[in-house]
């Protein structure tokens, strides 16, 4: 009789610090802030999911028409609609907490101090085990240039959240974020 190894089947990955019990996260954007999927899936059976943006103030969106089809499939301009980190920490948060799933909170603003306003406001909530930065979001400050299209500015925000967050110190590495180098032509 051949013997047969004995693996585990566990899918458990680590991702900068963080346990998750499998790969399967819910992404931003899609996934709304994780309370709207409850009655379709389980949600302790993800390993995470990451909520839509959140901004410090809340905001309305665009105004509709936000979604129009068309030929080949759909264009959405919701214009990063969100209730705001204060709401989200006092209203989604206490509910989500119930479920077995790592909550990655995505953040985003329109200047290095509206991400950290949001980070700020968010430490205060229990239950976030990390942040996503929104980069693609235009720096107005910058004269709307994409953060994610500057590996200096986004080198920049990403320490000044990595300062921000009450997370930083039990899981990110003491290194700090090293943009690619950028060749000009």
């Amino acid at each position: 009789m051949t013997q047969v190894a004995n693996h585990d089947p566990s899918l458990a990955v680590e991702i900068a610090g963080i346990h998750f019990k499998n790969p399967v996260l819910g992404a931003s954007g899609t996934f709304g802030y994780g309370l709207e999927f409850a009655d379709l899936i389980d949600l302790n059976r993800l390993g995470g999911f990451a909520t839509k943006g959140l901004s410090a103030k809340p905001l309305a969106g665009n105004a509709p028409p936000r979604i129009v089809e068309t030929h080949g499939g759909m264009l959405n301009a919701i214009g990063l609609q969100n209730i705001g980190a204060r709401a989200f920490v006092e209203e989604k948060l206490p509910q989500l907490k119930v479920f077995d799933t790592r909550i990655i909170a995505n953040v985003f603003g329109y200047s290095d101090d509206d991400y950290i306003e949001a980070i700020t406001i968010l430490n205060n909530g229990e239950g976030i085990a990390a942040y996503e930065l929104n980069i693609s979001c235009p720096n107005v400050k910058e004269g709307g240039i994409v953060i994610g299209n500057s590996p200096d500015a986004a080198a920049r925000l990403t320490e000044k959240a990595k300062r921000a967050s009450a997370l930083t110190s039990r899981r990110l590495p003491a290194q700090s974020f090293r943009p690619a180098r950028t060749v000009s032509r």
